[in-house]
């Protein structure tokens, strides 16, 4: 018997619903199969792209579907203890939330298993401090974080901390190099497009990188800041304006 998770959305969404979904599966004692499309917008690369399938438990199978019959959609605790209550295996779900909050210890020790597929330096970047600025289509993100609450925030800090930063804003990283000058920005991403694989990994260069911080300043409700911080066990600290 297996437990069929088909998670939806970005990246980071995508994450926490595949370690949401480990953790469930090892309480139940079954096999998972995992569908991770790669035919969404919001994600346009298979996993194994992304990250290397051995870090994940060998009773975890990633493929890109299609899901076979229907599913249910699962994206909070409560969901998922309403779906146990009334289903019949096999169990089929899809989500893009962290339903699995039961064992939080058990959850980060799967989250900092995964290893990308491509190996990034291992040095952690202990004296910079990591941006995540979030535009796309987060209106919660750009309309409480604006850019210049991140600028004031970066300000603030000693004029010699170095800088990550993450953004899927061409004006964004413009508007920063302005205020702040090249010599005290890093943006590991070489594609701003999420559309594309080179995009999406771009978007994992992004990810490992503020996780190598000694801080995160992130964007409001951004899974990306929040799973990134967790990835890393750094802090992170929402900007808002």
């Amino acid at each position: 018997m297996s437990l069929t998770l088909e998670v939806l959305a970005g990246m980071a969404n995508r994450i926490r619903s595949l370690i949401s979904g480990i953790c469930l599966a090892e309480d139940l004692d079954l096999n998972l199969h995992v569908i991770w499309s790669a035919n969404d917008p919001a994600c346009m690369i298979p996993f194994q792209e992304l990250f290397d399938v051995s870090s994940l438990p060998r009773w975890v199978r990633v493929d890109m579907g299609p899901r076979e019959g229907s599913s249910v959609e699962v994206l909070s605790p409560d969901d998922l203890e309403m779906y146990l209550a009334t289903s019949s295996r096999p169990l089929q779900i899809r989500s893009y939330g962290h339903f699995y909050q039961k064992d939080p210890a058990r959850w980060l020790k799967h989250l900092r298993a995964l290893r990308p597929a491509e190996p990034f330096p291992e040095t952690k970047f202990l004296d910079a401090v990591g941006v995540h600025i979030r535009r796309g289509d987060h209106k919660k993100a750009k309309m409480f974080s604006p850019i210049d609450a991140f600028i004031n925030t970066m300000k603030a800090l000693p004029e010699d901390t170095y800088f990550v930063v993450a953004t899927d804003s061409m004006p964004e990283k413009t508007r920063l190099i302005e205020e702040f000058g090249s010599a005290r920005l890093w943006f590991p991403a070489t594609s701003l497009s999420r559309m594309t694989r080179q995009g999406m990994k771009s978007a994992l260069a992004d990810f490992i990188a503020l996780s190598k911080c000694k801080k995160i300043l992130g964007s409001f409700d951004s899974s990306f800041s929040q799973i990134a911080a967790l990835y890393g066990d750094v802090p992170l600290e929402v900007v808002k304006g």
